[in-house]
């Protein structure tokens, strides 16, 4: 069966670490790295990916990525990364029930006064007009673009928000979140989650509102942070 899509009584799908068994009698089965479930659904059950925000914990929309070596960036450089996603399970337009993929660490991102709680995720960066498709070597991957769009100096992870945002799919059925467009000054970095896919040719998949923020048109939630923080490893789980 498609990874994402409909779910019916006796399909089982797993994704990277989430498991999911729907057998004929409508019992579920659904299990992540942090616990497992069973309920009783009854007919099709949708099937979506999801931002990495909720599992295990709802610490809010911020994801940051750490690169694996500082890169410098200028004005219109298009810098790609890898991220994992979450899956959703729905049910008559509802959620029913969310699932890690892989295992999720936290990140104070920012001073202990101004910062902000992130999922912590760490990727290579590449640097490139076309998605660099070797990269999602896994489903429960997907592929995250920053644009930026002033300044230029040496970063080495950025700060975004994911609670308003577009999933999309190509025909090789990879996923793609919304363009990150990112603006470097002189001592902050900045990210505004756009309305915008990240690459051509890309088919939206679901969109996703999530959390307090503007509703995802011209230009999602921002995020501000101070460039010269430090990452804090004892919220790290």
């Amino acid at each position: 069966m498609p990874l994402w899509g409909t779910l019916r009584p006796g399909d089982s799908i797993g994704v990277c670490d989430a498991s999911i068994k729907y057998d004929p009698n409508g019992l579920l089965e659904v299990s992540d790295p942090y616990s497992s479930e069973k309920l009783v659904v009854r007919g099709q059950i949708g099937v979506l990916p999801a931002p990495p925000t909720r599992r295990p914990f709802d610490l809010g929309p911020t994801v940051y990525v750490e690169f694996t070596h500082k890169i410098f960036v200028e004005k219109g450089d298009l810098l790609w990364a890898t991220i994992p996603v979450e899956v959703e399970l729905r049910k008559k337009g509802r959620p029913i029930v969310r699932l890690a993929t892989v295992k999720s660490k936290y990140t104070l991102v920012g001073s202990l006064v101004e910062g902000v709680i992130a999922r912590y995720w760490r990727a290579e960066p590449i640097v490139g007009s076309n998605p660099p498709y070797s990269s999602l070597d896994r489903d429960c991957m997907a592929l995250v673009a920053f644009y930026i769009s002033e300044g230029a100096d040496i970063i080495r992870g950025v700060p975004f928000n994911l609670g308003q945002t577009m999933i999309y799919t190509d025909n090789g059925g990879r996923l793609y979140f919304t363009l990150v467009e990112v603006s470097i000054k002189d001592a902050i970095i900045e990210a505004k989650t756009t309305s915008k896919p990240p690459t051509y040719g890309l088919k939206p998949l679901r969109k996703v509102s999530e959390g307090r923020g503007a509703v995802l048109g011209g230009y999602g939630p921002v995020v501000v942070v101070n460039r010269g923080w430090r990452l804090w490893p004892g919220l790290k789980t």
